[in-house]
């Protein structure tokens, strides 16, 4: 069967506005509530709790969010949150974060080598992904729509029981999922 992939351009959005936060560490476990919060407040108390450099890429602004997150990890926390406003955290070749807009994208591929896979994700994100001999001889077949292509590669490596984890370089490393 041939194999097919297909990115489509980004639509970006900011949302509304003053802020409430409560942050509950529990072993790297948060619980947020967000109300009409901006991002680089956002933004600075996940990098209070987590230590980690967090900043905001200028043509984000500075656009608010409504939200919550309970019992999560601090980095999935964050990134439900800003799901919610069409952005994502990316790493930057310090070794923090950066919250950027989403690059939303449609991805088709069927029985394609996830090696492909891999090297048509980077080619488009402009970011390194390594995957070393972990890949074998896997392949996907998978269709994700009008997501960000990083979203896009976590729900394809999870249905390999593979994760991508960002070093402090910014290079994506294919690992298997931890339990």
């Amino acid at each position: 069967m041939p194999k097919r992939l297909r990115f489509v351009g980004c639509a970006t959005v900011a949302l509304v506005a003053s802020a409430v936060s409560t942050v509950h560490a529990q072993a790297r476990v948060v619980t947020v509530d967000y109300e009409n919060a901006h991002i680089s407040k956002v933004a600075q108390s996940f990098s209070a709790f987590s230590g980690r450099s967090i900043s905001v890429a200028p043509d984000v602004g500075d656009p608010t969010l409504t939200g919550s997150a309970r019992g999560l990890a601090w980095d999935a926390a964050l990134d439900q949150l800003l799901a919610s406003t069409s952005h994502i955290a990316r790493p930057d070749s310090g070794g923090g974060l950066r919250i950027e807009r989403e690059r939303k994208v449609t991805i088709e591929f069927e029985n394609a080598p996830l090696v492909q896979v891999l090297r048509s994700i980077a080619e488009y994100s402009g970011y390194r992904i390594e995957y070393g001999g972990i890949v074998g001889e896997s392949t996907v077949t998978a269709t994700v729509r009008n997501t960000d292509w990083q979203r896009a590669l976590d729900q394809i490596l999870a249905t390999l029981a593979l994760v991508a984890r960002p070093d402090s370089l910014g290079i994506f490393r294919i690992e298997p999922r931890q339990r």
